[in-house]
């Protein structure tokens, strides 16, 4: 996987805050073993299989590579879930000592979707041929 980078931290900022109906990063982390927190990681990686699905109909670029005999459970999603969000705070912890408390609030506050996005992408990278345009 693909290291985190602190130029991703903007985006959390611009673009995982939190919507009235998503679930954030610390609601996540409070109710990770819940039923209705499974239900939705699931339902966010099937959205994001079939949004690849519909890039890769239109000739896009995809948004992620998965090895197409690899499918991809709850426990998977939630792994990689998991994964990012701990390697986007460790990230946030070492190279941005100033802003350290601010970065870690939002991130709380950020959407999940974000980060599985962002997991799936670094877990799953799309070879340069595949997506020429990135």
């Amino acid at each position: 996987m693909r290291k985190a980078t602190p130029v991703g931290l903007p985006a959390i900022l611009l673009l995982g805050v939190s919507t009235a109906n998503a679930l954030t990063v610390g609601d996540y982390l409070k109710n990770k073993e819940g039923e209705t927190t499974h239900a939705y990681v699931r339902g966010m990686g099937n959205a994001f299989e079939w949004a690849n699905a519909e890039l890769e109909v239109r000739h896009h670029p995809l948004l992620f590579c998965r090895p197409g005999n690899l499918g991809l459970s709850t426990y998977n999603y939630l792994q990689i879930l998991d994964q990012t969000i701990e390697d986007m705070t460790k990230d946030i912890k070492e190279n941005s000592p100033g802003e350290q408390r601010e970065y870690l609030k939002w991130l709380h506050k950020a959407a999940v979707d974000y980060f599985l996005l962002q997991g799936l992408v670094r877990a799953f990278p799309c070879p340069p041929t595949q997506n020429p345009r990135l």
